[in-house]
């Protein structure tokens, strides 16, 4: 895996952008149901202090669910939002 932090304010709209670049041997792990956690104390350098990223992968959105109930409480929200890229079918 490789995380990036790029500056993006002087030419992405004012965004910082954390990138993360998934290795063919992450994407094993995680297709065996195992999340990717990334943090500041397991990834030096992390940008985000109060922040921890979790990576899933599952085949469709109920085993996806499904991997992430260790990680729900009674506050957690899902967000469904589909790629921005992906074209509507009627």
């Amino acid at each position: 895996m490789i995380i990036a932090v790029a500056d993006g304010r002087e030419n992405k709209g004012g965004k910082r952008l954390i990138i993360l670049g998934i290795e063919r041997g992450n994407f094993e792990i995680m297709k065996m149901a195992q999340p990717m956690r990334i943090t500041a104390e397991t990834h030096q350098g992390f940008p985000l202090e109060d922040t921890d990223i979790v990576i899933i992968y599952g085949e469709n959105a109920n085993t996806l669910a499904d991997t992430l109930k260790p990680f729900f409480n009674s506050d957690t929200k899902i967000v469904d939002h589909r790629h921005p890229f992906t074209k509507k079918t009627q």
